[in-house]
């Protein structure tokens, strides 16, 4: 048996049922609680001190970051506990980098030993004694040793 869509149209109105609003059904449900536990729970709530979440600053672009698989930390006081709806990262910086791969910092004062050849073929050695400016710009040297070196 098949209907025209007017037809269905009039099924589905003939058969939709009304569902009366009043008071009671557009209100939550209250759960029952004792007087003494009401009590209890009004003052939980009293006590509790409204909280406002600090984020951390966010890292800039480009900067290395590692993520730790925890959610981020409120910082509003060192001893706060309150995670924050945030991933957590960890800022790579350069001192830390360093210390991963072993670099140790170039001294200001550090002597570079090398090894060339004169005219002639032969073998020498020189070390040269290399100055670093106090702002780590320019470094320039002076020859402190030269010697000739043994085929």
């Amino acid at each position: 048996m098949s209907f025209t869509h007017d037809q269905e149209n009039e099924l589905i109105a003939e058969n939709e049922q009304v569902i009366p609003l009043n008071q009671d059904t557009e209100k939550e449900p209250k759960p029952k609680m004792s007087p003494e536990l009401q009590k209890m729970v009004d003052a939980m709530y009293a006590s509790l001190q409204p909280h406002e979440n600090v984020f951390a600053p966010a890292p800039l672009a480009g900067q290395p970051v590692i993520p730790t698989g925890r959610l981020a930390r409120c910082i509003c006081s060192p001893d706060c506990t309150k995670e924050l709806p945030q991933p957590e990262y960890e800022v790579i910086r350069d001192s830390e980098e360093d210390k991963r791969w072993m670099v140790e910092p170039t001294p200001t004062d550090f002597y570079l030993p090398m090894i060339g050849k004169t005219k002639d073929g032969e073998l020498v050695g020189v070390n040269i004694q290399m100055h670093v400016n106090e702002n780590g710009t320019k470094a320039f040297g002076t020859i402190h040793s030269f010697c000739a070196l043994r085929k």
